[in-house]
């Protein structure tokens, strides 16, 4: 559940790397205002300086020519192939078929790997899951509702859990990486975290990303979807092959309900899969669920029968991504999503102040 805490002044800040850093910040502001071109009538030109804009041509062609051109995104054939192979469940002698390409799982909290793809890791052969948050707020009162005297206690004990899970899962802890970020706190900072998701992916060239979609449900989970797919883009200006970006299930909103274990719709239904678990495999995510005794009452919602993957969309983060209240806005009334994307608006403009100043200091 969202978590309503204000940015603890010793959150720790991921550091930007300093290799090719004003040419990457000067990537990342084009990327920035690509995501918001639509809503805010304008649009970047590849070829004239990264700070200079220009009205949009609205006419049909040319927006068709926007969506389909300025965001990165594999062809759909590919994609789908990619879907086919990673959610096949059987090979041809009918045993279940291991998941080979090099796959990075980027979530926010840690069991969100177990609940929307914990099936499928205990199948992979190469995987790294980074989890951004620490899992607890910096509200000391909130560490105390679940019997921890302080927030850091919390999150070794989430950390503790999420290392028992994913070694049931086959996975070695050094191929857990947590970036430290304070539970609820994540869209403070999602540029920062852009650099970090970039430097990461291409320090370790996955051939896959799973990551969260933009739904509404959790301000971490849509502000991981925001970096990530930022920092995709990002690399793949800078002339780095970006991997396939697919999206794993989290939950949103419908009707006043919490939906799980289905996509809020979002363009074709047949770019979405569905794996089903096979009893072996429900079993040890049973038994991985059973590592989480903090989260018990959480995960007692999220069934073990099956798992859902799809391409990520190209959002517009700018806009809702859907009518109505959205989840964290249902259960609280000091989340609002209009503040959340006054946030991603803010990173555009604290990012063109950083290009801005490292331009004037070289």
């Amino acid at each position: 559940t969202p978590r309503e805490s204000e940015p603890s002044p010793e959150t720790p800040i991921v550091a930007v790397p300093s290799v090719r850093e004003n040419a990457r910040r000067a990537a990342f502001e084009n990327e920035l205002r690509i995501m918001s071109q639509l809503a805010t009538g304008m649009v970047v030109d590849s070829g004239r300086p990264a700070l200079e804009e220009r009205p949009v041509d609205l006419s049909e062609s040319a927006l068709e020519r926007m969506r389909r051109d300025a965001r990165y995104r594999l062809p759909r054939t590919q994609v789908r192939e990619l879907l086919d192979e990673f959610c096949s469940e059987a090979d041809a002698g009918g045993e279940l078929r291991r998941v080979s390409p090099r796959t990075m799982v980027i979530v926010a909290h840690q069991d969100d790997e177990t609940i929307g793809i914990g099936g499928q890791i205990n199948r992979m052969d190469n995987v790294t899951v980074v989890h951004v948050t620490n899992g607890a707020p910096g509200n000391a009162d909130h560490a105390a509702r679940y019997g921890f005297s302080h927030p850091d206690d919390y999150a070794a004990a989430r950390r503790r859990e999420a290392m028992e899970a994913l070694l049931l899962a086959g996975v070695p802890a050094e191929r857990m990486l947590c970036l430290g970020i304070p539970d609820g706190e994540v869209e403070h900072h999602m540029v920062d975290l852009s650099y970090r998701i970039a430097e990461l992916i291409e320090s370790l060239q996955p051939e896959i990303v799973v990551t969260h979609p933009y739904e509404g449900g959790h301000t971490d989970h849509d502000a991981i979807s925001f970096a990530v797919q930022l920092a995709c883009g990002v690399l793949r200006r800078e002339g780095v092959s970006p991997p396939a970006i697919l999206e794993l299930t989290s939950y949103h909103n419908s009707r006043g309900q919490r939906v799980v274990l289905d996509f809020l719709p979002f363009g074709p239904r047949d770019d979405v899969r569905t794996f089903l678990l096979p009893e072996d495999l429900q079993a040890i995510k049973t038994r991985m669920y059973d590592c989480f005794t903090s989260q018990a009452v959480c995960l007692s919602q999220f069934p073990t029968e099956l798992e859902r993957f799809r391409p990520a969309p190209r959002y517009n983060y700018t806009e809702a991504p859907h009518a109505g209240p959205l989840d964290y806005e249902r259960l609280s009334k000091r989340l609002s999503g209009e503040v959340w994307r006054g946030r991603a608006q803010a990173a555009l403009e604290r990012l063109r102040s950083d290009v801005g100043s490292s331009v004037a200091v070289a």
